[in-house]
């Protein structure tokens, strides 16, 4: 069986939304590709009143990779609590990793937080649509934001550079972030 783990995750409401955030661990041997998760609400009373579901941003994840999650509901009135289910498929092929993450750096403007840098294509081919992802921590590790940005270049040519900058609109009590890069399927 695939081993595949919910590490962390929390909640919080933000003008009429229900966001869960977290992170998922492959603590298999293989990689693991489509790692979904899936929250089911309760009321007070332990009754289901909805289910939503997402990816975990990774397409594929490693043998001890983590990778984050966001859930946004409208639909959770009356909650009380929530389950996290995962489920993914055993992954044989692995793209390469051929994007470096070169530099980055953060700033802040009015309530957002912008973390801004550099990427490189150390591939022999182009790269498109170049995917990072941001989680932010507090200082006991648990996820506190999650965030995706794209490259400024749709385009990367062998041995080229792009900025990025990801936006981050929910970022209460981060001590730091780490940063990762999508390994796409196609």
């Amino acid at each position: 069986p695939l081993q595949r783990q919910v590490v962390s995750h929390s909640r919080y409401t933000r003008k009429d939304w229900l966001y869960i955030i977290g992170e998922v661990q492959n603590r298999g041997e293989e990689p693991i590709s489509w790692v979904e998760v899936i929250a089911t609400l309760y009321d007070d009373q332990g009754k289901v009143i909805g289910t939503e579901t997402t990816y975990a941003f990774l397409q594929v994840s490693l043998p001890g990779e983590k990778s984050p999650f966001k859930i946004i509901s409208s639909n959770w009135s009356g909650m009380k609590e929530y389950k996290l289910d995962i489920q993914g498929d055993r992954e044989k092929e692995v793209p390469a990793q051929e994007i470096e993450i070169l530099s980055h750096s953060t700033s802040i403007k009015g309530d957002y937080l912008y973390i801004q840098g550099e990427v490189k294509n150390n591939g022999a081919a182009t790269a498109e649509y170049v995917e990072i992802i941001a989680t932010l921590y507090d200082k006991g590790g648990a996820v506190v934001g999650v965030e995706t940005a794209y490259a400024k270049l749709e385009e990367i040519p062998p041995g080229a550079t792009s900025p990025f900058q990801c936006i981050i609109d929910h970022w209460p009590n981060m001590d730091h972030y780490e940063l990762q890069v999508n390994r796409m399927l196609y």
